[in-house]
């Protein structure tokens, strides 16, 4: 009886010293930080691809809002991408966040161009290699706006 109280407190210490010897970073429950720090730690990319990015929509200022609040480029220009390839998927994959925002704002028939040192990204290779800063373009052309017509139900009267 005395053996398996002390194996059971035996393992109990280890638990805890193997606890302790581990630092926890921070603890958040429901999104509240019980303890630790906020802070988020950057996760450093080993071949930066650093861009210079001109973002042009044709339409109005919410438009315009809508379609870089959609876009990865637009929203990570600060961070430079995970090499050549890294900008040339998120380049890509723009395609389909910005045609989403349109197709949200009623415009079905936008003209999405976006190129990467001067050449379409849709033909680019991903062995592709760019200097540091390459210059990334997106021109948006919005086309007409899709407005829902008045719509009139009417029954024939039973005579």
């Amino acid at each position: 009886m005395l053996l398996v109280k002390s194996w059971k407190i035996g393992f109990l210490v280890g638990i805890a010293l193997l606890c302790a010897s581990v630092s926890a970073q921070a603890f958040t429950l429901f999104g509240i930080t019980l303890f630790g720090s906020e802070e988020i730690e950057r996760i450093e990319v080993i071949d930066p691809q650093t861009y210079r990015l001109q973002f042009r929509v044709e339409g109005d200022q919410a438009l315009t809002k809508r379609v870089q609040e959609a876009s990865a480029l637009w929203q990570s220009q600060d961070e430079p991408a995970a090499g050549s390839v890294g900008l040339i998927a998120r380049a890509r994959n723009d395609y389909a966040l910005i045609l989403g925002a349109m197709y949200r704002a009623g415009y079905y028939g936008p003209k999405i161009e976006i190129s990467i040192a001067g050449k379409e990204v849709s033909g680019l290779s991903l062995f592709e290699e760019f200097a540091d800063n390459v210059p990334v373009s997106v021109q948006v052309v919005a086309g007409p706006q899709f407005h829902f017509g008045q719509l009139n139900v009417q029954n024939p009267s039973m005579s």
